[in-house]
């Protein structure tokens, strides 16, 4: 990303030149939004009417790929907000028709903390969500708690959370008929980051 941003820029004075137009070297900081997402994936395989399935992802870490992915650092973050979330099946067994009501809740590993709710579903028919972002509100207390492990990557830290998908489904399975798929929980937000070119204006 960083690297399109500067052959633009460049192409741009060329296409000046070219023309027989002149250019003046001005530094501006401009602003570079991304729209990201990090994703926990819920392997469910139970008899029983309830279930609980954990998944713990490095948040500084997967940020910090992000962010090389685009040639970004850490240090180059102006703002990081949490924006949404959204949750859709990946594979369903042939046939399965189950409901599912629960919640995927969050915590964090590395301070220790008690769980929150971060997103509540009810009544959901499994088949229609294959291969699909369903979005979700997300309650308050699980956004206040991203929000300040998103404040504290920003500060240096390193957070690591756990996601906890937990919640019944219908009708009953048992062991010869065992409610089994993978899903996933998408947390979205944006990542605006400042970067100082040397941009060319013509004159």
């Amino acid at each position: 990303m960083k690297n399109t941003i500067r052959k633009i820029v460049l192409l741009t004075c060329l296409v000046f030149l070219t023309g027989g137009e002149s250019c003046v070297v001005d530094q501006k900081v401009i602003d570079v939004i991304l729209k990201e997402k990090v994703c926990a994936v819920f392997s469910e395989n139970s008899a029983d009417q309830e279930y609980m399935t954990t998944e713990t992802i490095d948040y500084a870490q997967e940020i910090d790929d992000i962010l090389a992915d685009n040639d970004y650092v850490r240090t180059d973050i102006a703002e990081l907000t949490v924006e949404g979330g959204a949750y859709g099946v990946v594979s369903l067994p042939d046939g399965a028709d189950w409901e599912i009501s629960g919640s995927v809740n969050v915590r964090r590993v590395d301070l220790g903390g008690a769980p929150v709710a971060l997103i509540d579903y009810a009544s959901e028919d499994l088949r229609p969500l294959i291969g699909v972002e369903k979005p979700a509100s997300l309650n308050a207390a699980g956004v206040n708690l991203l929000n300040a492990a998103v404040e504290d990557y920003l500060n240096g830290s390193n957070p690591v959370l756990e996601f906890i998908s937990m919640g019944t489904v219908d009708p009953d399975p048992s062991e010869s008929n065992r409610i089994i798929f993978e899903w996933k929980a998408w947390v979205l937000f944006a990542v605006t980051l400042q970067e100082e070119l040397d941009v060319f204006d013509p004159i």
